[in-house]
């Protein structure tokens, strides 16, 4: 199932640094999703805040859902 990106909540996350994304980025490119982000049914974040940040970051505008 796929969703908007933009319709997905990110509550507050322990982790605060997200890293280096370039590579995660160059991957999403080259390659397509590979993991899907893991959501609510209200479409709140419950796994995956690097991958929505580099689709975010790619302009993807939608995404894999679980």
């Amino acid at each position: 199932m796929q969703v908007m990106i933009s319709s997905i909540q990110v509550p507050e996350r322990v982790r605060k640094d997200l890293g280096n994304l370039d590579p995660l980025m160059q991957s999403l490119a080259r390659c397509g999703q590979l993991n899907p982000i893991t959501v609510s049914r209200d479409l709140e974040l419950i796994a995956g805040h690097r991958r929505l940040a580099a689709a975010q970051n790619r302009a993807v505008r939608r995404a894999h859902r679980l």
